[in-house]
């Protein structure tokens, strides 16, 4: 055999694996099973290829209201940050090295305290940025996932409304809704507010709820999920864009089945490409694939493992 032809061949190899390795992504994953919290690896195009990798027996992730993002990955340290449950009802926030895939932090905390919007700094120090809830007001604040102490460096008057981390700029995001409006208010690493906006909808009505946002990086855009203010009684959710210069969440034509609800998104770190988990039931799960450049559905099919988080 040639030379040439040898070298042929490794190329074409090369390039199928880097094909396939960019068209079956592996991202850590959360999902409870028979009372069993479970970290795992998983495919976001095939449920069955999920692989649990550390089962953490009488506890469960702590999902409640779902858009309360209440985990997050750093991908610098690949360390897992989550909130949990045992037993006996008690709240946990746990930190997993999911490169050894095990826990090296677990502390117990308030399980009347009402965390929010976890999102990792991606820094060496695993520093998490979170929001805490107290009837009206909603403090902002750092949280230590090994230690769990926290410092409160701001609150305001309102509901929370979502959060989400920009580590190209640094900041913090914080959705928020009082009497007056929905506002983003943004901080940046040292906790100092870098701006702070009144934000509206456009291209259609939406439920307000809270938005769990999503930084997708290769387009330095974030992403809501919106549910649309259509008839009341039927679920039809929609992604939205966030425009920052005109105080705009943009709503776009990436809508979804009717009765499908949205659970939460996983931003492709190569391309702009955003996979949404969602649920028309409590048995099934289904996943879609936007093309956010072209704003356009890529795929829809049905998944066979009921993730509640995934990054």
């Amino acid at each position: 055999m040639s030379i040439k032809l040898l070298l042929t061949l490794f190329v074409l190899f090369t390039i199928s694996k880097l094909s396939f390795a960019q068209s079956n992504p592996q991202n850590v994953a959360i999902w409870n099973q028979n009372n069993t919290l479970i970290v795992g690896l998983c495919d976001m195009f095939d449920g069955e290829a999920c692989v649990a990798k550390l089962s953490l027996p009488g506890l469960n992730y702590l999902q409640g209201n779902i858009s309360s993002q209440l985990s997050t990955l750093n991908y610098n340290t690949n360390v897992l940050t989550l909130t949990a449950k045992d037993s006996s009802n008690n709240l946990l926030i746990l930190s997993v090295d999911c490169n050894k895939w095990k826990v090296v932090g677990k502390n117990a905390v308030d399980k009347f305290t009402n965390y929010l919007g976890f999102s990792s700094d991606q820094s060496s120090s695993n520093k998490i940025f979170a929001s805490k809830q107290d009837d009206q007001a909603l403090y902002v604040l750092a949280l230590n996932p090994f230690s769990a102490s926290i410092q409160i460096f701001d609150w305001v008057f309102g509901l929370y409304r979502g959060s989400v981390f920009d580590p190209i700029n640094q900041n913090y995001f914080v959705a928020h809704k009082n009497n007056t409006g929905l506002f983003i208010t943004i901080y940046d690493i040292n906790f100092n507010i870098v701006a702070d906006k009144l934000i509206s909808f456009t291209g259609a009505s939406v439920v307000d709820q809270p938005l769990k946002l999503t930084y997708c990086p290769v387009s330095q855009t974030i992403v809501a999920i919106v549910q649309l203010y259509y008839i009341p009684g039927r679920n039809q959710f929609a992604l939205a864009k966030l425009d920052w210069a005109y105080g705009t969440f943009d709503v776009t034509s990436m809508v979804g089945v009717q009765n499908d609800i949205f659970l939460f998104n996983v931003a492709d770190s190569a391309s702009d490409i955003v996979y949404t988990f969602a649920k028309p039931n409590a048995k099934d799960t289904f996943i879609y694939t936007w093309d956010l450049t072209e704003g356009t559905q890529t795929q829809y099919t049905a998944y066979d493992k009921p993730l509640l988080a995934a990054f």
